[in-house]
């Protein structure tokens, strides 16, 4: 299962890393600062 996950380099995004990762998944790192159409692309294919 991929997990799109957006949220600033912090001690947050570590924890949701390990926590995809712990629950078998694998994540799609998404950049909060990308444009929203870039994001909504990213999230659809």
């Amino acid at each position: 299962m991929l997990v799109g996950i957006c949220v600033e380099r912090s001690l947050e995004l570590v924890i949701g890393l390990l926590a995809i990762i712990k629950a078998g998944g694998a994540y799609v790192p998404l950049d909060p600062d990308y444009p929203e159409d870039r994001l909504a692309y990213m999230m659809q294919d």
